[in-house]
Formats: structure tokens, C-alpha cells, sequence
């Protein structure tokens, strides 16, 4: 029997559900772990109010709070990480809530992504739309497609919009990525410990005015096998660190290309449309961490 600990602020979500019918099923025990129940002392992590410490912790939701309560919250489970398995490794949590970091660690790993460009000259923004005509402009964090534009070169004011986008969303910067016209919509790939459990294909309504194909943005979703998508999620997979991704892929001709690294996925619509179960093989993962 395992003690997996998952740390959420919510009690009855989808997801916690789906974990307490796979711990329950599988034999294994749960204890909930509130976001604010951590401690923090030099080269020590506490949580309150627990009778035993969990076998191995599952970060189900950071929260969508100020970067300076984020930041704190992932120093913590850092240090948490070094007496208890916790999944997923909380750096790569912090790379991928960050477009910017997450552009960079791409990079460096060599994993193919959309070009991007990231500046805090409006003037620049204004350059690169004249040699690009149109471009999606992104927010540092964020969450469930929110503040991402399609900007056009033609756009009445651009300077009242990148103002606009700079004091609500960008906070001075701008991050841009090249615009890829997708008739088909863009994929995602559910990978746990580099073995694909599933993917979907995500694509606009019809009546749709947005960009982002998530489906709390209204995106249509239907399951997709692919093996060229399936080994360009496993060879991204292999070059993080070992846990529980949702990946976001985007066809370009022939080759797809990482949008981005979900590293805290919810998982209720991929179960509705392609009835594969996340659940069980997760809580398997967990408990196989501990020695």
C-alpha cells in the first residue's frame, strides 16, 4: 500500500476524483495536501496538519495566484522533492509555467517549436508584423488560452493594442510566435513515464472568433493516433524529466512542432472523447516511485 499525497486546493474536482477511484481501486490510500499547508525552512519543507508524511506526492494543480506566491510555492516542493518523490519534478513546473522559459528549455534541448521572437519594444513588434503580416502574441503565464491574440499587420491602432496587451497580460514584454494556419487544429498527447496513454485532436468551432483550440476556449475535441505524433511526443518526453505531461503539438507540412508543456494537465475532456481512463496508469506511475 502507498500514501499518495495530492497536492491541490480543490477537494472535489474531476481530477481528484478520478485519482481517489484509482487509489481506492488499486489498493493504495490518499491524503489530500492543501497548496497553503506547506512550510518552508531553511533546507527544510514541512506540511501541516498531516498524521504521516505521503510515499510520493502528485502535483495536481499549482493555483493561478501572483508569481511571487507561485515562486514560493515551487522553492518549496523543491525542497519537499528531496525526501519525497513528487511528480512532476517541480523545476520543469516552473519552466513550463513560463512561455519564456519554456521557449529557451526547448531550445536547448533542441525539440522543434514554432519561431518565436520575445522583445519589450513595441517598435519591434511593429517590424516583425511588417515582414510577417500577422503573428500570435502570448502572455508570459497563462492559462487555458487566455490572453493569446492573432495580431495582423493591418490593425487599425497597434500601438493602442500592445499597450493594451502590455498593461493587462505582458506586464512590458511581448513574446511572439509565427503564425501556422492549421485547417486541421493542433494535438494533444497524454505521456506518462515516455509512454503515450493517448492523444486528441483540437480544433475551432465554426462560429469561433479565437485563436486557441482549448476547450475551455470552446475547442472541439476527437480522439487521434498518429505514429509520426506519437514519436515526436515520446522523443519530447525522453528529454524531461520522468512524470506526467500533456503535450501540444502543431503540423507544419510534414513536421510537427511543440507548442507547449503542460506539466499540471487536467485530463476530464480527454477521457469524454476517446473513453481511454488516465487515472489507473497514473496512480501505477506513482506508486512504482517508491522504493
Amino acid at each position: 500500500m502507498v500514501l499518495i499525497g495530492l497536492y491541490d486546493k480543490f477537494l472535489n474536482s474531476y481530477k481528484i476524483r478520478s485519482m481517489k477511484e484509482a487509489v481506492e481501486e488499486l489498493g493504495h490510500e490518499i491524503v489530500h495536501i492543501r497548496q497553503w499547508s506547506l512550510i518552508w525552512e531553511i533546507n527544510n519543507c514541512k506540511i501541516s496538519g498531516l498524521e504521516s508524511a505521503p510515499d510520493v506526492i502528485y502535483i495536481s494543480n499549482m493555483g493561478r495566484e501572483s508569481n511571487q506566491i507561485a515562486n514560493y510555492r515551487i522553492h518549496s516542493l523543491k525542497e519537499l522533492n528531496k525526501t519525497i518523490p513528487t511528480i512532476n519534478n517541480p523545476k520543469i513546473i516552473s519552466i513550463s509555467r513560463s512561455k519564456i522559459a519554456s521557449t529557451i528549455f526547448l531550445n536547448n534541448k533542441n525539440i522543434a517549436q514554432p519561431k518565436t521572437w520575445i522583445t519589450e519594444k513595441p517598435e519591434e513588434v511593429i517590424s516583425l508584423l511588417e515582414e510577417h503580416k500577422k503573428l500570435v502574441l502570448k502572455p508570459d503565464v497563462s492559462s487555458r488560452g487566455e490572453g493569446i491574440f492573432l495580431v495582423k499587420q493591418e490593425h487599425d491602432d497597434l500601438y493602442s493594442l500592445l499597450d493594451y496587451f502590455s498593461r493587462k497580460y505582458g506586464q512590458g514584454l511581448f513574446l511572439l510566435q509565427e503564425f501556422i494556419s492549421s485547417p486541421d487544429g493542433d494535438y494533444r498527447v497524454l505521456v506518462i513515464d515516455n509512454e503515450v496513454i493517448g492523444s486528441v485532436r483540437r480544433k475551432l468551432s465554426a462560429k469561433s472568433s479565437r485563436i486557441t483550440t482549448n476547450s475551455f476556449q470552446g475547442g472541439q475535441m476527437s480522439k487521434y493516433e498518429d505514429d509520426e505524433l506519437t514519436e515526436a511526443a515520446i522523443a519530447v518526453s525522453k528529454r524531461l524529466p520522468s512524470g506526467f505531461y500533456a503535450l501540444d503539438f502543431v503540423k507544419q507540412d510534414s513536421q510537427f512542432l511543440l507548442l507547449e508543456i503542460n506539466s499540471c494537465p487536467g485530463w476530464s475532456s480527454f477521457e469524454k472523447f476517446t473513453q481511454i481512463p488516465v487515472g489507473i496508469p497514473l496512480v501505477n506511475f506513482l506508486s512504482s516511485l517508491v522504493k
